[in-house]
Parts: structure tokens; C-alpha cells; sequence
């Protein structure tokens, strides 16, 4: 097969080897937003695909191997929001993709060799607040990264050579209140060039300022959480926040 690979959007799930060793495709493989689960070397060595890959935040579930040795992709790699683990070698030998390598904040384990060999990436890997366990060898050869960037609230456990053939010079933002935690981190001693990020700066706002207004009385930071305070004009009452749609 040459060209696209198009999965109708009444397909749920793409099962195991389903298209394992087609390496023929030479276009975008496109996924709609119907799959919810992509199973174990579901793509494997289909190594003739281009562009981007976005995987819908429809997709709870991203089998081992699914994407192993799928070469040619010279695009961005775009991960579904709903999925909590990257398996085994998910992306293994996935050399093409290029830009930044961005782990969504749903996810709180890769397992080993998840981005082995993904040499592409030229930008800013991205470790999400969720983050918990990084496995042996999850990034090894990922050797072009520019800079990462941690947002976890405590260092991620790092297994062996997770982080191999990456420049152990580069910046590693994580956040001002861990600088210290980092730097004296067995698990994050690879890296030597640890710095803080920037501060969060909350915000808040009145939809309805004729019925109120929403103020910061303190911005968060290392020793104090933040504090808002809404004042509700005369004759009104306030009966909650809204966060996200949600009272």
C-alpha cells in the first residue's frame, strides 16, 4: 500500500498487528476521534508514514510496540490527554519526529524503552506534573533534545539509562521550590545544569462584576499557598467558585 492510511471514524479500536509491517505507506496515517484504544504493535514497522502523528485525546489506551519503527514520520507527535501509561516500546525507533516532545499531563508512568532512539526530537521534552515513574532506557537516544523541562511536584523516579545519549549539559528547568531537591537527586544525577523555572502567577476574575468582584490577597509560592477572595456587592450571595465549568 502507497499513499494515506485513513481509519473511518466508525472504527473504536485498531487491534493488535493490525496493520503490522505495512512499510509501504508513503502519507499520513489519520485517526479520528471514534478510537478509544490502540492496541500492542497495532502500527509496528510501518516505517513509511510522513508528517504529523496526533493521536485523538479520544484513545484511553496505547498498546506495546504500537508505534515501533515507524521511521518516516518528520512531523510533530501529538499524544492523547487520556492516556496514564506509555508501554513498552511504544515509540521505539521512531526517528523522525522533530520539534518538541511533549508528555500530556494525564500520564504517570513510561514504561521502558517508551522514546528510545526517537533521535527527531530538537526541542523541549516535556515531563508532566503527573509524572511518577520513568522507565530503564524510556529516552536513551533521544540525542538532539534541547532542554527539559519537569513540571512534577516531586522528582520522578528515573531507571537506568533513561536518559542515555542525551548532552548531560543541558538546561533542566524544574520548579524554584526543588531547584535544591534536584541538584542532590541520585535519581537526576546525570544532569548538571538544573534551573528554575518560572513562578506561577495566579489570576482570577468576576465574570459578573455587577454582582461581585474576585481578588488575589496572596500569590503563591514556596512556603504559602495562594489566597483569592471574592466580595459579593450588596444583596448577593455568594455560594461558590467556578472551576472549569464546575461550582
Amino acid at each position: 500500500f502507497t499513499g494515506d492510511l485513513v481509519i473511518p471514524n466508525s472504527v473504536t479500536v485498531i487491534r493488535w498487528n493490525a496493520f503490522d509491517y505495512c512499510s509501504g505507506f508513503n502519507g499520513n496515517l489519520v485517526i479520528p476521534n471514534s478510537v478509544t484504544k490502540i492496541e500492542g504493535c497495532a502500527f509496528e514497522n510501518c516505517s513509511g508514514f510522513i508528517g504529523d502523528l496526533v493521536i485523538p485525546n479520544s484513545v484511553t489506551e496505547i498498546g506495546a510496540e504500537a508505534f515501533e519503527y515507524c521511521e518516516g514520520f518528520n512531523g510533530n507527535l501529538v499524544i492523547s490527554n487520556s492516556v496514564t501509561k506509555i508501554e513498552n516500546q511504544t515509540f521505539f525507533g521512531c526517528i523522525g519526529f522533530t520539534g518538541d516532545l511533549v508528555i500530556p499531563n494525564s500520564v504517570t508512568e513510561l514504561d521502558v524503552n517508551a522514546f528510545w532512539g526517537c533521535s527527531g526530537f530538537n526541542g523541549n521534552l516535556v515531563i508532566p506534573y503527573s509524572m511518577a515513574v520513568i522507565g530503564d532506557f524510556a529516552f536513551d537516544g533521544c540525542v538532539s533534545l534541547g532542554s527539559i523541562t519537569v513540571e512534577s511536584a516531586y522528582p520522578p523516579s528515573v531507571g537506568h539509562r533513561s536518559f542515555y545519549g542525551i548532552c548531560t549539559t543541558i538546561p533542566v528547568y524544574v520548579s524554584p521550590c526543588l531547584l535544591t531537591l534536584y541538584q542532590q537527586s541520585d535519581d537526576w544525577s546525570y544532569f548538571s545544569n538544573f534551573q528554575a523555572g518560572d513562578y506561577y502567577e495566579l489570576t482570577v476574575e468576576s465574570d459578573f462584576e455587577e454582582l461581585g468582584s474576585a481578588d488575589i490577597i496572596q500569590q503563591p509560592d514556596c512556603e504559602h499557598d495562594a489566597i483569592v477572595q471574592a466580595t459579593p456587592n450588596e444583596g448577593v450571595p455568594f455560594c461558590g467558585w467556578m472551576e472549569d465549568g464546575e461550582i
